[in-house]
Formats: structure tokens, C-alpha cells, sequence
């Protein structure tokens, strides 16, 4: 059986790769709504959007089936009455939505379908520029970003693995095959 030698620097550019990588100042990504996703399944989005802290460079993932709901960004007014007429931004229901949060800011999410926002599918968030300081209030504050330059918009299939994690696999990837080889 050969043995295997792995050069002391490979293996601490390795390590370093990998720490930078997991490295806790990426951005998150949140499935809205947890587990249950975007629908209305007596989730109180109000709840789970207050256990999370947002930052600019974060993704809201809105997993839903198309047709069934929406997702709108709307005003603070236009949230707190569930008005549908004037929303920021939509998806016009096609199902699956990825929103990143591009600026500090109040935001203000309902679904669009009749009755639903009523229902309870609804959240605000307050983005920050930082991870040292962040509150999420269940209740709206009084400021909102101007969307047009907050947020891209953008649809996605679930399920979505984060890029370091996928970078973390080509490295672990590429690291098996250099042992394998020197193995021979």
C-alpha cells in the first residue's frame, strides 16, 4: 500500500481556504417563513422575520407555488392596510422569488392574493450595514428605502445552496483528487 504525503503547504492553504469560506461576515440566506415557506399555513411571518437579523447583502428566498400566492414589497402604509394597488415591487405570482437586500432600510412584504395579506402573510424587516447591531421589529418603523435602488429581484429553484458552501465542496473536491493522485 503506497503511502500518502501531503505538502505542508498545500494543507494550510486548504485550511485557510476553507476558513475563509466559512468565515461568519458572508452573507445569509432565509427561507421566508422557515420550514413551512411562503403559504398560508398559519405561519406567523411576523414572528419568524423577528428572530432573524437582516443585513445589506442578504437573500430573502420566497418558496412558493406559482399561481397560489405572490409576493409584493410595498409601503409601510400599503402594509400595515394590505393595499395591493401600489406595490414597490412584485413577482406577479410566478412562484419561486429571490430578493437581495441591497441597503438599510425598513422593508414591507404581504402576498398579493385577496385576503391572504389579511390572513397574516405579511413582515417587516430593518436591514443594517453591519452584523454588531441589529433589531428586527415586529411592527413597522416609519422609514422605508427607496426600492428601485434596495433590492434585486430575481427567480430561483429550490433548493438553493449558498455559493461558499458549493466553494467549500470544489476545495474538499479538489483536495481528495491531489491525495488520490499522490497516492499512486
Amino acid at each position: 500500500m503506497a503511502r500518502c504525503f501531503v505538502n505542508p503547504a498545500v494543507q494550510a492553504f486548504v485550511a485557510i481556504t476553507l476558513l475563509f469560506f466559512m468565515h461568519p461576515s458572508f452573507a445569509t440566506q432565509y427561507n421566508v417563513g422557515g420550514s413551512a415557506g411562503w403559504g398560508v399555513t398559519g405561519t406567523n411571518y411576523g414572528d419568524w422575520a423577528s428572530k432573524n437579523d437582516y443585513h445589506v447583502g442578504d437573500k430573502l428566498y420566497f418558496s412558493y407555488t406559482a399561481g397560489l400566492h405572490s409576493v409584493l414589497q410595498v409601503s409601510e402604509s400599503d402594509y400595515r392596510s394590505c393595499s395591493t394597488t401600489n406595490p414597490i415591487s412584485s413577482d406577479k405570482g410566478v412562484g419561486n422569488k429571490a430578493v437581495e437586500l441591497k441597503a438599510p432600510g425598513e422593508y414591507y412584504y404581504i402576498c398579493g392574493t385577496p385576503g391572504h395579506c389579511a390572513e397574516g402573510m405579511k413582515f417587516s424587516i430593518t436591514v443594517t450595514t453591519n452584523s454588531s447591531s441589529s433589531t428586527t421589529p415586529s411592527t413597522p418603523s416609519s422609514t422605508s428605502p427607496n426600492a428601485t435602488s434596495a433590492v434585486t429581484v430575481s427567480s430561483f429553484s429550490a433548493p438553493v445552496m449558498d455559493t461558499k458552501y458549493v466553494m467549500i465542496l470544489a476545495a474538499a473536491g479538489a483536495l481528495a483528487a491531489y491525495i488520490d493522485m499522490a497516492a499512486v
